[in-house]
């Protein structure tokens, strides 16, 4: 992502802190677009990053810029693929690291953000309630935590990269719809100043319309968008536990830049998200995580509403791989039968 080095906030090369995150695939869809009901649906597939999540992009962004105001000291909570991505970007920096994550966390993502040598612990919260608890704290403790507008700003202009990578990708003619995952916001927020920028430069002559795609567990951008409450406080845990968040810090201003770009917000069902996980895998050979997956969820009912032309050029951003929550990946899906030393056995298996 650091081929847009002039479009970013850092002073000097030097304090780049990089893993090689950045110009992940876009596939065109085949056999998932037909059963969907749109003509022209890609995949960016921006799992494929260093941490397989796209959430590196921000992190590289942010931590270089820590690096380069000497900070020594960063803190987040955070449901899983942040907390991966600063903890291994900050081990990179030598910048000291902290992160505190919700019970619910997949321990897939848990034993990652282990890994790589963060300050980690477990809090008996919400990622909401913890992120409060946070920024009381960091006042007395002399850290700098990534919730603040401060930091925040720096991961936001690291996002933007995946609309500079979309419309070169697109050779300058960007997409109609762009579908991103959103439990904040914030990375719809860096998505649509990204476009933005581009825009005014010159290179484009359109911005694509946004769409944030949350769970029903928490739609908070979904119902401030629609200006109805649609709360369904049955809903205390979801599969797609990265956007399990409901309390944007950003509400207002994920909401503007929705409307700004003519764009809309869904909520998709639980057993929608898992559907869709599979027929990503099944048809296309992607596999994601349920907050990574969701937005192709959100396809089908875009277009039947009438909201998106099954003619026009649809983008679903994947946010995380698979293997970051297997537990999920096996709902609905049979055990493999064991078999023994015998054909009779395999051809069964085989012709069935």
């Amino acid at each position: 992502m650091w081929r847009y080095l002039e479009l970013l906030p850092i002073a000097r090369e030097e304090n780049i802190v990089s893993i090689g995150e950045g110009w992940t695939p876009l596939v065109k869809t085949k056999m998932l677009g037909t059963k969907l009901g749109a003509k022209n649906l890609y995949v960016k597939n921006d799992y494929a990053m260093p941490t397989l999540s796209f959430k590196d992009r921000g992190a590289s962004c942010a931590v270089s810029k820590a690096l380069e105001l000497g900070l020594k000291t960063i803190a987040l909570v955070s449901s899983g693929n942040q907390g991966s991505s600063f903890a291994a970007y900050s081990a990179r920096a030598g910048i000291k690291c902290v992160v505190f994550v919700p019970e619910l966390i997949p321990s897939e993502k848990l034993a990652q953000i282990a890994i790589y040598g963060p300050k980690l612990a477990k809090v008996r919260a919400t990622v909401d309630q913890a992120r409060i608890l946070l920024e009381k704290a960091c006042s007395e403790l002399g850290v700098t935590p990534l919730n603040t507008s401060f930091l925040r700003s720096y991961y936001k202009e690291g996002m933007k990269t995946l609309a500079f990578e979309l419309c070169e990708q697109f050779d300058w003619n960007p997409p109609d719809w762009v579908l991103i995952p959103s439990g904040s916001g914030t990375s719809l927020l860096g998505v649509q100043k990204g476009f933005d920028e581009v825009k005014r430069l010159g290179l484009i002559e359109h911005c694509p319309k946004l769409v944030a795609v949350q769970t029903q567990a928490a739609q908070a951008i979904v119902e401030r968008f629609s200006g109805t409450s649609l709360s369904t406080p049955q809903f205390s845990k979801t599969v797609a536990t990265a956007l399990f968040i409901r309390e944007p810090v950003e509400l207002e201003l994920v909401v503007k830049a929705i409307e700004d770009s003519k764009g809309t917000a869904v909520a998709v069902k639980e057993d929608t998200i898992l559907q869709a996980q599979k027929d990503l895998a099944r048809f296309e050979g992607i596999f994601a995580e349920p907050s990574g997956a969701i937005v192709i969820g959100a396809v089908a009912e875009l277009i039947d509403h009438g909201v998106v032309d099954a003619d026009e050029k649809i983008v679903c951003v994947i946010s995380g791989a698979g293997l970051k929550d297997v537990k999920s990946a096996r709902i609905g899906v049979p055990e493999p039968p064991t078999l023994g030393p015998s054909i009779q056995e395999l051809q069964e298996i085989i012709i069935s």
